[in-house]
């Protein structure tokens, strides 16, 4: 991952749950605030996962990553043939099938929140 695109460590975005992770690369779970200001994380897999404290300073907010999915369809008209990209709903496929549109794959893409 680009530590590029990390952003500051944000209380309020830890406390609803988005992803953070320490300087070192490691993901961590947020715990809560001690009374030093310092930030309680869960670190590890649940097997071997252990709590510990960092200064905010130490965290970074990780790209939330959000997915697109969608379909790409085939409208036929006089001699002509173009090929477009729409969001994968059933509104979508069920306006294709209407007007006869070939629905040719289906696919996801994975970006990050900027």
């Amino acid at each position: 991952m680009d530590t590029g695109q990390l952003k500051p460590f944000d209380l309020e975005k830890a406390k609803a749950g988005e992803p953070i992770m320490v300087r070192g690369g490691n993901s961590v779970k947020f715990l809560g605030v001690l009374s030093n200001g310092r930030i309680a994380v869960e670190i590890g897999e649940i097997e071997n996962a252990h709590a510990t404290d960092f200064l905010p300073e130490s965290l970074r907010m990780l790209p939330k990553v959000k997915k697109f999915r969608g379909i790409l369809y085939t409208i036929y008209g006089d001699r002509l043939k173009e090929t477009h990209i729409m969001a994968d709903t059933e509104h979508n496929r069920d306006w294709a099938r209407r007007y006869n549109h070939e629905i040719l794959t289906e696919f996801e893409v994975e970006y990050e929140e900027k």
